[in-house]
């Protein structure tokens, strides 16, 4: 199953832990920010599973990357 990532969704970077929002979707890129609004990355949705991990919903105990 493919995992399609919404805008306002936020995805932990793998390598440093921190905590982006996709900002922006297009059919194969997402425009990511970080919280502080200092970073943004852009990214292919293709290595998206390389580099970052969809963070856990409230109330919810496995990401939707896990199913």
């Amino acid at each position: 199953m493919r995992v399609i990532f919404e805008e306002g969704e936020t995805l932990k970077y793998r390598s440093t832990g921190r905590i982006l929002e996709v900002k922006k979707r297009t059919d194969q890129f997402l425009i990511l920010q970080s919280l502080d609004g200092l970073t943004q990355v852009l990214t292919g949705e293709k290595s998206i599973f390389d580099f970052f991990e969809k963070t856990l919903k409230a109330g919810s105990r496995t990401s939707e990357m896990d199913k």
